[in-house]
This record gives C-alpha cells, sequence and structure tokens, in this order.
C-alpha cells in the first residue's frame, strides 16, 4: 500500500523503525480492545453527562458512590492478570489443554470473589463515604447507588476475568461485543429512568444506577457465555468447574497477588486522592470529575496497545522468543505515545468545548477546563508507562508493577495532594500538575525494569 507521494507505507514504518508485520499484529489486537474501552467509557460518560444536568450534588454522588464501586471492582478482577500471563504463555507455547486447565481454575476463583465483592459493596463500602467529609446530600445519594448497582459485581468480576482470559488466547472482539451491549443498555436505560421518558418514572441518580447494573450484567453473562462456547483455542467445559487444579491455583495466586495489591494501591489510593479533593468543595470536585472523565476517553487507545504488548509479549515468551517480545513492546509504546501526543493538542486547543458536554455551570466549566489543558503535560509518558507496564505484566512480572505503584503513588503521589490540599490549600488544578510528574516518574521507572531484562526469565508452567 502507498501513500500519496507514491512511497510504500511499508517504508515508512521502517523509516520510523517499526516492523510493518509487528505493527498489524499490534493493531489486530488493540483496535477492538480501544471500541471495548471506549465503550465501557460511556458507562461513566453517559452517567456523568445526564446526570450533570440534575444538579452539581448529583454529579459529585454518583462520582463518588461509581468510583468506589468500580475501583473495589478492579481491585476484585485482578485475578484476571495472573491468568492472562499463564494463559497467553500456554498459547505461545501451543499447549492449549493447560491453557484450558488454568483459565478454568481462574474462572472459578472469580465467581467467588464475585460474591465476596457484592457483599461488601452493599453491606460495607457506603461506611466509607463518612472518609470523605463531603456534603451529607451526597453522601445520602452515593449510598443509594451504591447499593443499587451492587448486584453487577455478582457478573463483573468473573466477566472481566473472562474477557482477560479470551484477549490472551488473541480473542478481543469477543469482550467488544459484550461492551456493545453493556453500552446499548446503559445509554437507554439512563435517558428513560433518569428524566422519566417513554412512560417510566423519572429516577434520577437511582435511574442512573438501575440502567448501568443491568447492563454491566446482561453484557458480562455473554462474555461468560462465550468462554464455554468459543470456537478458537480456549474453550472451556462447564463440567471443570468445581474441579480443583493446585497447581494451577497456586500458579494464578503467585501471580495475582501482587497484582491484586498493586490494584489496590492504585485504586485505594484513586479513592483517597477523590476524597483529598472533595475536601475542596463540591465545585473543586465536580470539576475534577468532569476532566478525569474527559482524559479516560485520551487513554482507552493506549490501554488497547497496553492488552497488545500483554498479550503478544505473554505469547513470543511461551514460544521462546525474547527478542519478539522486546520489538513488540517498543513498537505498542512508539503506537501508543503518538497517539497521545496527539490528544494533548487537542486538550490544549479545546478544553472549554470538551468540558460543556458535561456541564454548563460557569464556575465548573472554568476549573475544569484548566484541569484539562494541564492533563496535556502526562499524556506521553502515561502512554508509555501503560505500555511497558502491560508489557511486564503478560511476562508475568507483576512485583515489577506493584513497586513502582508504591513509589508512585503512596510515597510520591498521596503525600504530595495532602500537602497540597490540607497544608498548603492550593486549588485542584495543582494537583493536575503532580499527577502529571507522578507518569514521569512511573515511565523512568518502568522503563528501567524493562530495559534490566529479568522478566523474561520469569517461569510459567
Amino acid at each position: 500500500m502507498k501513500n500519496k507521494e507514491g512511497i510504500d507505507q511499508g517504508e515508512d514504518m521502517a523509516r520510523l523503525g517499526l516492523n510493518r508485520e509487528y505493527v498489524k499484529r499490534i493493531l489486530n489486537l488493540a483496535i477492538p480492545v480501544v471500541i471495548e474501552m471506549v465503550l465501557g467509557m460511556v458507562v461513566w460518560i453517559v452517567d456523568t453527562a445526564m446526570v450533570g444536568r440534575l444538579s452539581g450534588v448529583a454529579l459529585s454522588a454518583v462520582g463518588l458512590g461509581g468510583q468506589l464501586f468500580f475501583s473495589s471492582v478492579n481491585i476484585f478482577a485482578a485475578i484476571g492478570t495472573g491468568a492472562t500471563a499463564i494463559v497467553s504463555r500456554h498459547i505461545g507455547g501451543k499447549n492449549y489443554e493447560r491453557g484450558n486447565e488454568s483459565a478454568v481454575q481462574a474462572l472459578q476463583i472469580a465467581l467467588v470473589l464475585g460474591l465476596i465483592m457484592f457483599l461488601c459493596s452493599y453491606f460495607f463500602f457506603d461506611k466509607l463515604f463518612i472518609l470523605s467529609d463531603a456534603e451529607a446530600e451526597v453522601i445520602s445519594l452515593g449510598t443509594d447507588y451504591l447499593k443499587i448497582i451492587s448486584p453487577a459485581a455478582l457478573f463483573m468480576v468473573p466477566g472481566f476475568v473472562a474477557s482477560a482470559i479470551l484477549r490472551a488466547s488473541g480473542d478481543t472482539k469477543t469482550p467488544m461485543i459484550g461492551s456493545i451491549i453493556v453500552n446499548t443498555i446503559n445509554v437507554v436505560g439512563d435517558y428513560v429512568l433518569i428524566f422519566g421518558k417513554w412512560g417510566f418514572p423519572k429516577l434520577g441518580v437511582a435511574g442512573a444506577a438501575i440502567a448501568t447494573a443491568l447492563g454491566q450484567i446482561v453484557g458480562y453473562l455473554y462474555i461468560i457465555f462465550c468462554l464455554f462456547r468459543a470456537s478458537g483455542m480456549i474453550r472451556l467445559n462447564i463440567r471443570g468447574l468445581g474441579k480443583v487444579n493446585k497447581k494451577d491455583f497456586n500458579q494464578i495466586l503467585r501471580l495475582s497477588g501482587p497484582a491484586f495489591v498493586n490494584e489496590l494501591m492504585i485504586n485505594g489510593g484513586r479513592l483517597i486522592y477523590s476524597f483529598m479533593v472533595i475536601a475542596l468543595g463540591t465545585v473543586a470536585f465536580a470539576a475534577n470529575q468532569i476532566a478525569v472523565t474527559a482524559e479516560s476517553l485520551s487513554y482507552m487507545p493506549t490501554i488497547g496497545f497496553s492488552v497488545a504488548a500483554t498479550t503478544l509479549v505473554g505469547q513470543s515468551l511461551g514460544a521462546g522468543n525474547k527478542e519478539e517480545a522486546q520489538e513488540y513492546t517498543r513498537t505498542a509504546a512508539f503506537l501508543g505515545a503518538a497517539f497521545m501526543g496527539l490528544v494533548a493538542i487537542l486538550f490544549i486547543a479545546f478544553p472549554v468545548p470538551i468540558v460543556r458536554f458535561f456541564n454548563h455551570e460557569a464556575d465548573i466549566i472554568s476549573v475544569a477546563a484548566l484541569c484539562i489543558r494541564i492533563a496535556a503535560l502526562e499524556q506521553v509518558p502515561m502512554a508509555l508507562s501503560m505500555v511497558l507496564s502491560g508489557a511486564l505484566k503478560g511476562a508475568g512480572d507483576t512485583k515489577g508493577n506493584m513497586y513502582i505503584c508504591l513509589a508512585s503513588n503512596w510515597l510520591y503521589r498521596l503525600p504530595a495532594a495532602y500537602l497540597a490540599v490540607y497544608v498548603f490549600k492550593w486549588p485542584v488544578s495543582a494537583l493536575w500538575y503532580m499527577t502529571a510528574f507522578q507518569y514521569v516518574i512511573e515511565t523512568i521507572l518502568f522503563g528501567i525494569r524493562f530495559k534490566k531484562g529479568k522478566w523474561a526469565g520469569i517461569a510459567i508452567s
């Protein structure tokens, strides 16, 4: 294929130091993930945009309750990280039977964790709102939102792990279809239940929770079902459920343990950070919520590149090819950084139109627009850190991610945010500068860890 100047695009890629076949394979894996992630963000964006039209209090309540719930799901679903490393390694080594055995064990663990997550989110997590020092009405609405959405955890945790297993085998399209189902139900449900359309009652925040929960349940049930009827390299047998393979069980826990701690630190730190932001007031929290939501769309494609790196590094190591794993990582990092560099330009040029999509209150718009401009600084380092993190996970180096998260989040970002909010009384925009520097720190640490190459020697059997 040639460009307008008649130069073969393969030659263009070669001049950039890229292997055309590697780029093609990365894109084949990444594009469905990008679509899935973007659609997945629609759940958050639709809730934010529609609830934002109710009031700033309602927006803060959904932001607080939703962040607590979805952050907790990510923590419980960390078992999928170990499953991805193990299954992708078996697939790369063409040992499909072992891949299926490992996948069954991971799904069984996820079913139990989903039940625990549901019980915690319904009976306990709302108590954490007291730590936020939020307004009484925000806490009340946030608690209602959390309790209504909690049953979705029964399906989301095993659904997340099922998606990870499918991606490890190279199937990124099925999770994408599941995301389409989730978002179709959620968007329609939000419209009719939040505002009371088509004869349905006007439920406000409760309507947003019902729509989101229903979409998540149906979509992830579809993904789990596909795991058992898949025609690819991974196809589980329902009769395998209930059987415990001690070797796989221990291996999954060994690799997923640091991933669990890592997600706990990331999402727990994010929650603590949110509590700090809400201490700055409802306007600051609502503005921060809008900026975070807008930025989340920017890194969705890079999540796709990160997932592709995870899968391809694992499969390359399973085939005994370390050099190929390194090349896939380098290519994915380049693609991610190039895309997010373009996003940074958009953030600098058009922050106000982006914010107006979510809210029309002048004081919120001015603060959120400034935060989005600052977010432009972190786009490229964020892309690099995400891809390198994904590559290390694919190799089974979950401890590396845990150590780096500890350094960047708990030794730098949270203490710095505490000083900014409670000691120096700085505005929320100062926290965004700190976050930009955090991604620079992560990129350097991930780069050093990857360059050392110890990840290639991690044994998986």
